[in-house]
């Protein structure tokens, strides 16, 4: 059986590359995943949340992600943890499940992705990992020089 998403990342993949060739593409190949269907797989909203954020979408022209803080079905903080796992999956650094357990962590924990990924002993590369402690500690980190008096 063929779903509708599958279908329609098909004809993508023909209609980007020209080609019909029935090889695994660079599509299916990295985790490619709709912020809402993340949201919905790690149980933080459901199919009516979903349903509301989209018509809110359709009087208020927004991302889905926006429309569901707007709608109250998650908060900032989900929203960008969400947003945080969906760059990890597309750029194959992070797995669909591990990302799923990632947001519900952050969600039951008050934390963000990256604490909970760590919390859970899941490693993200070091240049793709969010260190807010040792920039705050390191002088090279500390931000532009303050201006001083004019003399």
């Amino acid at each position: 059986n063929l779903t509708v998403r599958a279908a329609t990342d098909a004809l993508h993949y023909v209609a980007t590359t020209g080609s019909t060739e029935t090889q695994k593409s660079e599509l299916t190949q990295r985790e490619v995943i709709r912020l809402g269907d993340l949201l919905t797989m790690s149980g933080l909203v459901d199919q009516t949340d979903i349903a509301e954020a989209m018509e809110l979408s359709t009087r208020y022209p927004s991302l889905i992600g926006k429309m569901l803080v707007v709608a109250g079905a998650i908060d900032e903080a989900i929203l960008l943890a969400a947003l945080r796992c969906q760059f990890l999956l597309r750029n194959n650094l992070l797995s669909v499940e591990d990302g799923i357990r990632g947001l519900q962590y952050a969600e039951e924990h008050h934390c963000s992705l990256d604490d909970a990924l760590l919390e859970l002993g899941l490693v993200v590369p070091a240049p793709l990992r969010r260190d807010i402690q040792s920039s705050r500690s390191d002088p090279s980190h500390a931000g532009p020089p303050q201006a001083g008096p004019v003399s």
